[in-house]
């Protein structure tokens, strides 16, 4: 009996690991999603190529622009998935910008990295209205995690909060 109450006080004493492990896991992935980002904005200036960046489920993928053309953008004439990465199990990944580029995929589908350091490719002379972000969630807490690129190929991260903020262009790097 002594022994049952002690298993009882002692499995109340214990806190709850599993959030503290969840939100470990986001950040990880966070970091996992802005290192992938910034490896495909390297090669996008060394390579003076586009890259094209989609989300598909829990993988990120990025594909090459076949020609040098990156004004002209449509869906066709891209390398598929030439670079990926993936998050951990029970994470969720939502792809969003403000962009309408390549036609045949909406831009809430995909971010295109520019080899000039832009992120659009409309050919347009405004790069302060250029802004795409990946939304990092996981499962079993409200928090998102959210990787954000902005004018000139700018990546960083935003604290994890359950509110994502709005994808507008006043929202940047900090």
């Amino acid at each position: 009996m002594v022994v049952a109450m002690l298993g009882v006080i002692a499995a109340l004493a214990v806190p709850n690991l599993l959030p503290m492990t969840q939100q470990v896991r986001l950040q990880g992935d966070v970091a996992r999603i802005a290192a992938f980002l910034e490896a495909v904005r390297a090669r996008t200036l060394s390579e003076q190529r586009c890259y094209m960046v989609t989300v598909s489920g829990r993988t990120v993928f990025a594909s090459r622009r076949s020609s040098p053309d990156c004004v002209n953008l449509g869906a066709d004439s891209w390398a598929s998935n030439v670079l990926s990465t993936s998050v951990d199990a029970g994470a969720t990944l939502s792809l969003g910008a403000t962009d309408a580029l390549p036609a045949g995929l909406p831009a809430d589908q995909r971010m295109i990295f520019r080899p000039n350091g832009r992120l659009r490719g409309d050919g347009d002379l405004d790069p302060t209205e250029e802004i795409a972000r990946i939304v990092v969630g996981q499962s079993g807490i409200a928090d998102k995690g959210v990787v954000l690129v902005s004018s000139f190929l700018r990546i960083c991260t935003l604290p994890a909060t359950a509110t994502v903020p709005t994808l507008t262009t006043s929202l940047g790097c900090p």
